[in-house]
Formats: C-alpha cells, sequence, structure tokens
C-alpha cells in the first residue's frame, strides 16, 4: 500500500459525530497515512466548523503550504 499524506479541512458544518472522525483518523493512520489539521475535527461556531476567519484561512493555509498533500479531506 502506498503511504499517502491526508490534509484535513471542514470548510461548512462541524463535525457532529468526534469518535466516528477519530476513530477514521486512527484508521487512516493504521493504513500508514500521514493526517494532519486535526484541530478542524473538533472547531466549532454556532453550526459551523469555526469562525467565517477560521475557516478560509484554512483554505489559505492550505494555499500556502511548500508541499502539497496527496489528499484533501472534508
Amino acid at each position: 500500500m502506498i503511504s499517502r499524506s491526508v490534509h484535513l479541512i471542514s470548510p461548512s458544518g462541524y463535525c457532529h459525530n468526534q469518535p466516528a472522525a477519530w476513530r477514521g483518523v486512527e484508521r487512516l493512520r493504521a493504513a500508514g497515512h500521514q493526517v494532519d489539521n486535526l484541530e478542524t475535527i473538533g472547531r466549532r461556531f454556532q453550526r459551523f466548523a469555526g469562525t467565517d476567519a477560521e475557516r478560509l484561512a484554512e483554505f489559505n493555509r492550505l494555499a500556502q503550504l511548500e508541499t502539497l498533500p496527496d489528499i484533501v479531506l472534508a
């Protein structure tokens, strides 16, 4: 199996099922993949996955990475 880099983003609603999200992260890691931007899982503002500024900053950080991830997973 090929190891991939996975970058998580939450551009809209927050994660309703936190335990399932963390199980997914552990499953990806167990398969040898690198998963980053984990703070996006627990972030919440009202019904969103963070404030407008936080969610926009997530895209801006992604665009500024020196090496792009293999997968961007929302």
